[in-house]
Parts: C-alpha cells; sequence; structure tokens
C-alpha cells in the first residue's frame, strides 16, 4: 500500500490478475484449518465461498433492528437498482461509515457504536510539544512512502489514518502476527517510536477532545445512548468528587480521624469511672480512710482483675487517688 499508486497499472490498490481466486485460496485454508469448529455447526468443506461472505455481510447488515440505508447496501455490494435510482440515489459518507461499522461486526445497539477511528490526540501537550509530535509523525509517514514528499494530500491523510490505526493495535498485532508476517519487515510497524504509541487513541462523544475527529455515520438511537452514557459519566465524577469533598471537609475539622477517636474513647472511660467513684461517695458517713466498693463495670480498667484492681484512698484534703497498675490518677473533690 506504500507504494506509489502511480506506478500501479490501472491505478489499482490492490494489484493482480485474479483477486478472487486470491481470496478463494486464503479463505478455503482459513476454513481448512479450523475444519473441527466449523463443523460444529454444520459446515464441511466446500459449503462455503466467496459469495457467502459477501451476501452474509449484506444480510448482516440490513437484517439488524436498525439497518443502514439500502442504497448504501446495494452500491457497496455492487447490486443493481435500475437506471433510475442509480442515476439520482448515492450514498453519502455517514451511510457508507455506518455499514463499514455494522459489517464489523459492532453492536449497533450499544452506545460503544458511537466510537471514532484511532487517531493521534495532542490535547494533553503543549504547544511546542504539539508541534513537535506532530512534525515527527508526519516525517515519518512521509519517509515510509515513496516519494512521500510529493504524494498527494488525500493520500497522505490515508496513510496517516493507517499509521494511527496500526500504533493503537501494535500490542494487539505484536501477540497475534506470525513472526513470518509480512508486517514484521515495515517501517510502519517496526520503527514507531515509543512517544508516539500513546498518542494514538480512539474516543467516544461523551470523552472527546478538540483533536478528535467529527462523529460520522452514528444512527440517531446510538446518539440518544451516546448522550445517556455521558449523563452516568458525569454522574460518577460528580460522586467521586462530593466523596472527596467530604473527606476533606471532615479530616479538617478532625473527625474520623485516629486521634478523635482515641480521645473520645478516654473521655467516655473517665465519665464512667467518675460516676462510679461519685456513686460510692454519695452513700457514705463521715470520712472514713479508706472505701470498699463493688465495680459493676464491663470495662477492663475497673474490673477485678489483679493487673488492674482498683485501690482508692482518700486522704483528708479532699484528693481521691485511683491507682490502675502503675498508673494512678488523681481527682480533686
Amino acid at each position: 500500500m506504500a507504494t506509489n499508486i502511480t506506478i500501479n497499472k490501472g491505478y489499482k490498490l490492490f494489484p493482480g490478475a485474479n483477486q478472487y481466486e486470491r481470496y478463494m485460496k486464503c479463505f478455503h485454508k482459513v476454513v481448512n484449518a479450523n475444519s473441527e469448529a466449523f463443523k460444529v455447526h454444520g459446515i464441511g468443506p466446500g459449503d462455503l465461498g466467496s459469495n457467502s461472505t459477501w451476501k452474509g455481510a449484506c444480510s448482516h447488515a440490513s437484517a439488524g433492528s436498525v439497518s443502514p440505508p439500502i442504497v448504501s447496501i446495494c452500491l457497496q455490494a455492487m447490486w443493481s437498482m435500475g437506471s433510475v435510482k442509480k442515476r439520482y440515489l448515492h450514498y453519502d459518507k455517514a451511510g457508507d461509515q455506518y455499514l463499514v461499522q455494522t459489517v464489523d461486526r459492532l453492536n449497533c445497539n450499544h452506545h460503544l457504536f458511537a466510537v471514532s477511528p484511532p487517531y493521534f490526540d495532542y490535547w494533553l501537550l503543549d504547544e511546542d510539544g504539539r508541534n513537535t509530535m506532530e512534525r515527527q509523525i508526519h516525517e515519518l509517514v512521509s519517509n515510509c512512502l515513496f516519494c512521500g514528499d510529493e504524494v498527494d494530500p488525500r493520500v497522505f491523510c490515508i496513510f496517516l489514518s493507517y499509521f494511527a490505526s496500526v500504533c493503537y493495535h501494535s500490542t494487539f498485532l505484536k501477540e497475534r502476527l506470525r513472526r513470518t508476517n509480512r508486517l514484521h519487515a515495515s517501517p510502519f510497524f517496526t520503527h514507531i517510536p515509543a512517544d508516539i504509541l500513546p498518542l494514538a487513541v480512539v474516543k467516544y462523544p461523551w470523552n472527546k477532545t478538540e483533536d478528535t475527529p467529527n462523529f460520522t455515520g452514528i444512527p440517531p438511537h446510538v446518539s440518544l445512548l451516546a448522550e445517556m452514557q455521558g449523563m452516568q459519566e458525569d454522574l460518577k465524577m460528580m460522586k467521586e468528587d462530593l466523596n472527596i469533598s467530604f473527606c476533606e471537609e471532615m479530616d479538617g475539622r478532625g473527625n474520623g480521624s485516629e486521634g478523635y477517636f482515641n480521645t473520645k474513647s478516654l473521655v467516655d472511660r473517665m465519665k464512667i469511672m467518675e460516676r462510679l467513684i461519685v456513686a460510692k461517695l454519695d452513700g457514705r458517713n463521715g470520712k472514713p480512710k479508706s472505701l470498699a466498693w463493688v465495680s459493676t463495670s464491663d470495662d477492663a480498667l475497673l474490673g477485678f482483675d489483679t493487673s488492674n484492681a482498683i485501690d482508692i484512698t482518700e486522704t483528708w484534703d479532699t484528693r481521691i487517688s485511683v491507682a490502675s497498675g502503675t498508673n494512678v490518677y488523681n481527682f480533686l473533690w
């Protein structure tokens, strides 16, 4: 494809004397290599041919819930519509692209049908970075074309899109292609700089950028599905932003932190201890030097374990000392 089309006789993109025979050889090779898989579906050798693919693709495109325009299907399948229809009914780019996406087995009832083609997105780069990467990519594509500096601009755009698709699917191609595949010998595939690969992306209507090409070939019902998906994405982002805002506000006030819970636990235990001490002191007569009482608390600090035994000693200067192990708590009364 990177050969100058003016060198090809007849200006054919795929040169050759008998394309039908070439296609059938490749097709039967695939069928014979997967004979067991086809046998499960009741398909034997010789049951399928070129017309099976041709007519099957048209049937798949026209039998969907919302099919592409029949004019696009007939013209792409080279089916005659009559002299009047052929003269006045023409397919437009939108109908042609809708047909191609349907034949590619994209689900026309799903919001992901509204996907852009692979392209180079420079939205995250500054102006200098954008200019540098654009110049680097254009020079790389021009060097891979025969007389790349003099090639027709329309042909250059086609190969630029092709190069973006190769970059976007590079990981898949490296994993699936055989080592003897001709693509491994093409500089389009073997000499891709690492900093260019992340720029090749696909986008959807809800996450498009300024560099995203216009979405065409999308039927009205898919546009509505894309709008609904965009609303869901906005709600998801709103929920995340609210969670972050609430967490920052609560952290700023000290609520929910470890120190907050430790302080609250100590305050609660001191209040329980104060209530127990006050209850015992309220029942006394006179001022005895020692008090003996029974704890009813489940707190380990106030239990009857010998390691945490509590002794209360009252001095004559209205000070109460509570001892627990090696810790002593003093209360003024």
